[in-house]
């Protein structure tokens, strides 16, 4: 489920305190395509969805205002921003209906 409502900025996070190597990965995965993003809730509070590259495990991802989490064990047990949670943001940004794109 999509709202128009939704605000890229909650994102920013995510991207402004990502590793450089993490983003670097990030980047050229989604650029490949080797990711299958579902995004399950998108609004004004943030977004929902879930990660699968191949036959590796599917990891679910939130980012809201109040919460980034990545079920992967980057995030689980290192609390570091990972990949996961940086290709949703891409995702989402590069999704953006023409409007908020703008904004």
């Amino acid at each position: 489920m999509t709202n128009s409502n939704h605000s890229p900025f909650i994102l920013l996070p995510v991207l402004q305190n990502v590793a450089l190597d993490r983003l670097q990965r990030a980047v050229a995965a989604y650029a490949a395509g080797d990711y299958t993003v579902t995004v399950t809730c998108q609004d004004e509070r943030g977004a929902w969805g879930y990660l699968k590259n191949g036959s590796s495990p599917e990891y679910g991802v939130v980012l809201t205002d109040q919460e980034q989490f990545c079920s992967c064990p980057d995030r689980m047990y290192r609390q570091l921003v990972c990949k996961h949670m940086v290709i949703l943001a891409l995702h989402i940004l590069r999704t953006l209906p023409p409007e908020k794109a703008a904004a």
